[in-house]
C-alpha cells in the first residue's frame, strides 16, 4: 500500500496555529513523522497533530544537541527519553510505527561500524524489554558522514542482525548526493527497505523537491511508504505552500 506523509516541523507554529496549518493541507497525506522530543512542544500539541491522521512515524531527533543521539558517544539513556514521546503517541497509530535512526558520526568506518552494532543492539533489546512494537529504520546518510552509513553498509548491518524490528530507511537524496550517477539499489536491498525519505538537496538539506531529479522520484512508483522531509528553515519561499505542492506532486507519482 502506498502511503505519503511528511515530517512535522514545529517551527511552522511560530506563525500559525496547529489547526490553521492542517486546514491548509491537501487531503493526500496518510501519516505524519515526528522528529521530536518531549522538550520541544507541549505533549498535548503532539497529540493533536497525531490525531490529524491515522498513522504516526518517528525520527529520533539527532539535531537537538551535539552528541545526544549519536551511537559514537554511547549516551544510550538519552534514547529512553525519546521513547517516552513514542509511547505517549503510540495509541493514535493503527499500524506499527517506523522509527528512523542515524548511525555513528565517526570517520573511521571500522569503529563507526562497531558503534552502530552496539547502538542497534542496545535499542533492539530495550524495545523488546519494554514491549514496544515499533520498527527501527536505519537511515543511509551523506558522504560527509562515515561511509559506514552509506546504503550498502546499512544493508549489511540490517542483514547481520536479521531482526524483525530492524529495517532500512532509504533516503534518495542522500544516496544521490553520494553517487550522482544514481542507480536504484539491488533487489536484496530494496526488500530490506521499509520506509523512504525524499527531499530536495541543493544549497542545504531538506529543501523543495524541485532540487531532486525527477527521474529519481519516478522510481518511487509502487506500494511504498514515502515521507517528505521538508523543513521550514530550508524553504526559499512559503513553507506551507511548498509543502502543499510537494505532497500533491508525490500523490500523482
Amino acid at each position: 500500500m502506498k502511503s505519503i506523509g511528511f515530517t512535522f516541523d514545529e517551527k511552522v507554529l511560530i506563525s500559525k496555529t496547529l489547526s490553521s496549518f492542517f486546514d491548509q493541507l491537501p487531503n493526500v497525506f496518510e501519516h505524519i513523522e515526528f522528529a521530536s522530543h518531549n522538550e520541544i512542544l507541549n505533549k498535548s500539541l503532539y497529540k493533536a497533530a497525531a490525531q490529524k491522521t491515522h498513522q504516526s512515524h518517528f525520527h529520533i531527533p539527532y539535531f537537538l544537541r551535539h552528541k545526544q543521539f549519536d551511537f559514537a558517544y554511547r549516551h544510550y539513556n538519552d534514547y529512553q527519553d525519546f521513547f517516552k514521546l513514542y509511547e505517549y503517541l503510540r495509541p493514535y497509530s493503527h499500524d506499527k510505527p517506523f522509527i528512523v535512526i542515524h548511525g555513528s558520526s565517526e570517520d573511521n568506518p571500522e569503529t563507526a561500524n562497531e558503534s552502530n552494532k552496539r547502538g542497534l543492539d542496545y535499542l533492539l533489546n530495550f524495545m523488546v524489554k519494554k514491549n514496544l512494537d515499533g520498527i527501527l529504520c536505519l537511515e543511509n546518510l551523506t558522504s560527509n558522514k562515515a561511509s559506514s552509513n552509506h546504503i550498502d553498509k546499512v544493508f549489511n548491518l540490517v542483514k547481520i542482525f536479521n531482526h524483525p524490528q530492524l529495517k532500512i530507511c532509504y533516503d534518495l537524496a542522500h544516496d544521490y548526493y553520494n553517487h550522482p550517477n544514481f542507480r536504484f539499489p539491488s533487489k536484496d536491498v530494496l526488500d530490506a527497505i521499509a520506509y523512504y525519505h525524499v527531499h530536495g538537496m541543493d544549497t542545504q538539506k531538506h529543501q523543495d523537491l524541485k532540487y531532486l531529479p525527477c527521474q529519481i522520484l519516478q522510481a518511487l512508483k509502487g506500494e511504498n511508504i514515502i515521507n517528505l522531509e521538508l523543513l521550514v528553515e530550508a524553504c526559499e519561499n512559503d513553507y506551507t505552500q511548498t509543502l502543499i505542492n510537494n505532497l500533491s506532486f508525490l500523490s500523482e507519482i
